[in-house]
């Protein structure tokens, strides 16, 4: 995700990358406390399940956007 984010802040991005990393950022901390804040690993956590959505959904934005602005450029 790290390489992602710099393949498409280094093609000059709009202010919505910038909503998108932090977005990206942001899912990334809710599954680690998710995963922090669950008695078990084995356990499921809302806020584990709702960051690793937001990661994959984040992620998909992130190769839309790079691969997007390969071909535009």
């Amino acid at each position: 995700m790290a390489i992602l984010m710099l393949v498409v802040a280094m093609r000059e991005p709009g202010a919505w990358a910038a909503v998108l990393f932090i977005a990206a950022t942001g899912a990334r901390v809710l599954h680690a406390v998710g995963m922090l804040a669950s008695p078990t690993l084995a356990a499921g956590h809302p806020l584990r399940l709702v960051g690793a959505a937001g990661t994959y959904l984040t992620g998909v934005g992130l190769v839309l956007a790079a691969v997007l602005s390969t071909w535009v450029s």
